[in-house]
């Protein structure tokens, strides 16, 4: 039998080891490359299920737009587009079944008057001033300044196609601009209840803080919904008092309001706020925001829906879809 020396005996074992080692090294990456390949086509599928738990959410959205029209003439906070998906003024929790019944994930709906908002492109600048002096109580007259000559540098039109085109302008405050809301999803998510421990900042008080992005809107005709605008916008009109906004809030959360005429004659406004209520004020509204949130089972990601939908076309006309 053939002897090999001692030192060409352990090269051939490094050698058989390290081809071993190459080997093991090759076969670990295709197994970590094969699994990840895996957690991506488990993500798609999943992001792709949920995008049409949420596209039939919408529908369902419009839907109950479409059936509320024929209810009334005016719209407000007792109508079948907001009960039917809010509890106690919380966004409710659905549970989405396949054609046998069985619950393979969830949705929320979340269904705004998008009259509840202020037109970016109509109102003044004294109008924009005193609403986001309501929402951050800082003087803004820098930012004010640089979103009038803004909306002056977009001719012909001199039109703000996006609320989102704010964000061009350096005099705005990103955090006056988002609030706690950054994704948008209008509901209080853990990272924006924790006290700044993580983005974006908040003050941990248990309610979603809004930010500019949530009070102004470029779709409407400039009309308010004094059944449905919040505290702060009635606040922005010239010449309201807080006692005129808290009393309109308490008034429609009695009797909702049928026509804005009704506040002409109305002893706690002043003649200026009267004026504008008449030019500006109304009490029924066509354009509404769904927002919907989706996921499936033991999922962790949602997927979002944010649809502006005209209801004065019959079928009602989504005119604008974003899905994040």
């Amino acid at each position: 039998m053939k002897k090999y020396p001692d030192n060409q005996k352990a090269s051939v074992l490094i050698l058989t080891l390290f081809i071993v080692f190459f080997l093991s090294s090759i076969a670990l990456s295709i197994s970590h490359a094969t699994r990840i390949k895996t957690k991506i086509i488990s993500r798609h599928i999943q992001n792709q299920a949920a995008l049409k738990i949420a596209e039939s959410a919408v529908f369902l959205a419009l839907a109950e737009l479409k059936a509320d029209k024929k209810d009334n003439n005016y719209d407000c906070f007792d109508d079948r587009w907001y009960e039917k998906f809010h509890n106690a003024n919380k966004v409710k929790d659905f549970k989405f079944k396949n054609s046998v019944g069985e619950e393979i994930g969830e949705y929320r709906i979340d269904i705004q008057d998008e009259a509840a908002r202020m037109n970016i492109n109509t109102a003044s600048s004294d109008l924009i001033e005193n609403l986001i002096y309501q929402v951050s109580k800082k003087d803004n007259s820098k930012t004010v300044q640089a979103i009038k000559e803004y909306r002056e540098s977009l001719r012909p039109k001199k039109i703000i196609r996006s609320v989102y085109e704010l964000l061009k302008i350096k005099a705005m405050d990103k955090t006056i601009f988002w609030g706690e809301d950054t994704n948008a999803n209008d509901f209080l998510d853990k990272g924006e209840d924790d006290q700044a421990d993580s983005l974006p900042e908040d003050n941990g008080n248990g309610r979603l803080e809004y930010g500019v992005k949530d009070f102004f809107t470029v779709f409407t005709d400039g009309k308010i919904n004094l059944n449905t605008a919040s505290e702060k916008i009635l606040l922005s009109i010239p010449g309201m008092t807080e006692q005129g906004a808290k009393t309109i809030v308490n008034i429609r959360e009695n009797q909702p309001f049928q026509d804005e005429k009704v506040l002409e004659a109305m002893p706690f406004l002043s003649k200026q706020a009267n004026q504008f209520i008449i030019r500006w004020g109304t009490v029924n509204s066509d354009l509404f925001r769904v927002i919907v949130m989706a996921r499936v089972n033991q999922a962790n990601n949602y997927k979002q829906i944010i649809a502006i939908a005209d209801r004065s076309y019959d079928p009602i006309k989504i005119i604008y879809w974003r899905e994040n």
